[in-house]
Order: structure tokens, then sequence, then C-alpha cells
């Protein structure tokens, strides 16, 4: 009697022990799943429908820099086109002064949200480009967004003019 009662005990410790082993593994999963697979769909979800984003939705520092750059490489195109000498060297002078308004966070949203409104709301014209496990890169008409992982969230890390053309066909 002493033998069934231990074999028993054994048994539901067994049980225990693999029900607890299957609630990790579940729960571990469905952790994996939110962090990889529903994360970046809710964001690019939320940009889209909304076509708008706020300061906790983007790597501001990055694309701060690249909206810098993008107002750099506009005014060295305007002054070539005027015919002025060195217009590298006079760009670099007059850059500080055209991205003042920059420094400020919320011109680095309202930026972005301006961008972003011009973009169309259709689910077909966002195209998925890449899928990795801390970034994704999405092309909509000329613009690439690249969204990443950071810490346990997801941001819009970049926007701007696609570098190559992107095919369309499937």
């Amino acid at each position: 009697m002493y033998i069934l009662t231990t074999s028993k005990r054994i048994k539901q410790i067994t049980f225990l022990l693999l029900f607890f082993v299957a609630a990790i593994g579940v729960s571990y999963w469905l952790s994996w799943r939110s962090a990889h697979v529903v994360g970046p769909a809710t964001l690019i979800e939320k940009i889209r429908s909304t076509q708008q984003v706020t300061l906790d939705l983007i790597d501001v520092e990055n694309i701060r820099a690249e909206l810098i750059s993008t107002i750099e490489t506009r005014l060295i195109d305007q002054l070539s086109a005027s015919n002025i000498e060195q217009p590298r060297q006079t760009a670099k002078l007059m850059l500080p002064d055209a991205t003042d308004f920059l420094s400020k966070d919320k011109m680095v949203v309202s930026q972005v949200n301006q961008q972003l409104k011009k973009l169309p709301k259709a689910e077909n014209a966002w195209q998925q480009l890449s899928a990795e496990s801390e970034q994704q890169m999405y092309h909509v008409l000329d613009k690439c967004l690249l969204i990443a992982r950071v810490e346990r969230h997801w941001i819009l890390q970049s926007i701007g003019v696609c570098e190559r053309p992107v095919s369309t066909s499937n």
C-alpha cells in the first residue's frame, strides 16, 4: 500500500512538472509572438491608419539627423542651381539657421507627420520589404519606413526616400 501511494505521488509530481513546463512554454511563445509579430504589425497599422506618430513612437535623434541631411542636400541643390560658387561650403554655413527649428522634438514629430499625411492609407499600398527580429522595412510610394525594436517596444526609426527602386511585382 505504501508503494502504491508513493507511485501515485510520483505520477502527480511528474504531471505537475509537465504542466508547469508546458505553461512556461506557452507563456514564452505568447511573449515572443507579441514582441515579434503583433508589436510591429500594430505599429504599422497605427501609422498607416492615423497617418501620424507621437513622440514615444519615433527615434527622434535618428530622424532629426535624417531630416538635417535632407535639408542639407536640398540646400546644396538649390545653391548649385543658382550658380553660387562653392555651394557645399555655403550650405554648411546656412545649415544651422535652416535646421534650427528641428532642435525641438515636437517639430521633428511635426515634420514626420507631414510626410506621413502624404502617404496613402490603403493597406495594399504598404509593402513589407524585410522582416527581421529587431527591425522591419516597409515601402510606400517613394518612401521607405524602417521600424525597429528598442528595448521592448517598436518605434519608427527612419522615414525617407528609398535609395534604390523597389520592385512592386509579386
